[in-house]
């Protein structure tokens, strides 16, 4: 890991722990979706463009509604850390 990246981690980290958190399990359904893996990978991308641009003072110049442009505050404090597993059964 490059040394300007290991403050940035830290920082993330360190938010996540300095207060409350919500964890979400999103699910979806594979109707219409060619395979499992392409429905997994259509509903990860669905719910990045929720999140919008993971910098919030992009996300309020370029994605007004998500929601990192609604309530985040910087890079750090952006609201939503996106953590994907894919699972396929």
């Amino acid at each position: 890991m490059s040394d300007c990246l290991v403050p940035m981690v830290q920082a993330l980290v360190d938010d996540v722990i300095a207060g409350p958190c919500v964890a979400l399990q999103v699910r979806g359904s594979s109707a219409g979706a060619v395979d499992h893996a392409t429905a997994a990978a259509s509903l990860i991308a669905e719910f990045r463009e929720l999140c919008g641009p993971s910098d919030s003072e992009i996300a309020r110049a370029l994605r007004k509604n998500s929601l990192r442009a609604k309530f985040g505050v910087d890079k750090v404090c952006s609201v939503c850390a996106l953590f994907q597993t894919i699972t396929i059964h």
